[in-house]
């Protein structure tokens, strides 16, 4: 028996790929009725003090999350139209060191359906470190869509 979808968990990084990605995604929350859930992973643990009882850490942190979220939003309303059979749409900003392995945690509820937009890297570097398509297809719990390029340009 196919499962219902629920929610659509969405990946975005803030590329210019993200509206045709979360266009899709939006497209598939209407034709399914479920929620759509638009999902930017940050890592800014490079330029956070190294001790975490540092109280700058605290402000850093909350700068990255506080950008992090000001760039999903913006792409949010570039990319999702209103209506009235708009889907809810909840996003969220997670942080951590590797988007791939977030989007699949992200992604793990039953009735969840994962967007990615297809690798950004060229073929030396998904030789050496993989793509993020192919590991969430590879290893989400739930149905994976991966969006290709268009016009040429490279997806993120």
């Amino acid at each position: 028996m196919k499962q219902a979808i629920k929610r659509i968990v969405v990946g975005v990084d803030g590329s210019e790929h993200d509206v045709a990605v979360l266009r899709a995604a939006e497209n598939e929350a209407r034709r399914r009725r479920a929620d759509l859930c638009p999902v930017l992973v940050f890592d800014c643990s490079t330029q956070v003090p190294a001790h975490r009882h540092d109280p700058a850490h605290d402000v850093h942190e909350r700068f990255c999350h506080d950008e992090a979220m000001e760039t999903l939003s913006h792409i949010c309303d570039q990319a999702i139209g209103r209506g009235g059979d708009a889907p809810v749409v909840t996003p969220a900003v997670v942080p951590d060191q590797d988007a791939a392995r977030a989007l699949v945690g992200q992604a793990s509820r039953t009735g969840d359906l994962l967007i990615v937009g297809a690798g950004k890297h060229g073929t030396l570097h998904r030789l050496l470190y993989g793509s993020l398509d192919r590991y969430c297809r590879k290893n989400a719990p739930c149905p994976v869509i991966v969006v290709p390029q268009t016009n040429g340009k490279r997806a993120h």
